[in-house]
C-alpha cells in the first residue's frame, strides 16, 4: 500500500496554491447584488471600493456576490461613508465577541478582511475546494485579481497555461479521486493531499509541453463559443 501524507509545498517547482481571502465579518463586509444595488444608491461614494466575490458554488454557477474592499481607501474618505462605516462597527462587535483569540486580535482593524491572499494585479487560476464527483474533469479557470476569491475557492496566482492544462487533464482528476476528501457526494480539493503531492510530468520536452499548451488553449477556446454558459452548464 501506498500512503499518501500531506505537505506544506508542491513535489516540484510549480506554482503555489493558497485558499482564498478570510472576512470573519459576520457577513457585514459581503454584499449580494441587491444590497449592492442598494448601497450605492444611497452612498455612490461606495461604488469605488466594492469588488466581486467569489467562493466555489459562485465560480462554478456563475453567481456573483460582492464585498467591501477597503485596503487602499483614505481614513477620511471612508468617515464621509456612513453606511459603509456602520457595516464596519457591526464587523468590530462581531470580533470583538468571538471565541477566536486571533479573530478578537483583528477588531482593530475592521474594515479589512482578517486573512488578505488577493492578488494585487493579472489573473489567477481558480481551483473550487468543492465539485460534484460526476464531474469528468476539474472546473477551474482564470480569474481577474479584481474579482476577490473567498476562503473557499482556491488560487494560484503564478500558474501558467501549461499548469492549466495538466490541472485540468484526466491524470489529475484521477488524482485527485483518491487523494482529495468529501462533502457527502462531493469531492473536495486539498492542496496538502492533492496539489502538493502531484507528480507533475517530469521534465517534459518542449514538444510536449508544446501540446498540453495548446490542448489547454483549445478548452479555453471552446468555453468562449459559450459566454453566457457557466462551468455548471459546460460540466
Amino acid at each position: 500500500d501506498i500512503i499518501i501524507e500531506g505537505r506544506m509545498k508542491p513535489i516540484f517547482s510549480v506554482g503555489v496554491v493558497v485558499n482564498g481571502s478570510i472576512p470573519a465579518d459576520g457577513g457585514n463586509l459581503i454584499l449580494t447584488k441587491d444590497e449592492r444595488n442598494e448601497l450605492i444608491a444611497a452612498e455612490p461614494k461606495s461604488e469605488k471600493w466594492i469588488r466581486p466575490y467569489l467562493g466555489s458554488e459562485g465560480f462554478i454557477h456563475n453567481e456573483i456576490r460582492y464585498c467591501l474592499w477597503l485596503y487602499e481607501c483614505p481614513p477620511n474618505e471612508l468617515k464621509q461613508m456612513r453606511l459603509v462605516m456602520k457595516r464596519i462597527e457591526a464587523v468590530k462587535s462581531m470580533r470583538q465577541e468571538s471565541k477566536k483569540k486571533a479573530t478578537r486580535e483583528r477588531a482593530s482593524t475592521p474594515a479589512l478582511f482578517t486573512e488578505n491572499r488577493q492578488p494585487l494585479s493579472g489573473n489567477y487560476l481558480a481551483i473550487p475546494r468543492t465539485s460534484s464527483e460526476n464531474r469528468i474533469y476539474l472546473p477551474l479557470g482564470y480569474l481577474s485579481s479584481e474579482i476577490v476569491a473567498a476562503n473557499d475557492l482556491q488560487i494560484c496566482p503564478d500558474a501558467t497555461i501549461y499548469s492549466f492544462g495538466v490541472l485540468s487533464s484526466l491524470m489529475h482528476r484521477s488524482w485527485i479521486s483518491v487523494t482529495s476528501g468529501r462533502l457527502k457526494n462531493d469531492l473536495r480539493y486539498s492542496i496538502k493531499f492533492t496539489y502538493n503531492t502531484f507528480p507533475w510530468p517530469e521534465d517534459p520536452s518542449d514538444q510536449q509541453r508544446q501540446a498540453i499548451e495548446t490542448a489547454a488553449r483549445a478548452v479555453l477556446d471552446a468555453r468562449g463559443q459559450f459566454p453566457g454558459a457557466t462551468l455548471a452548464d459546460l460540466y
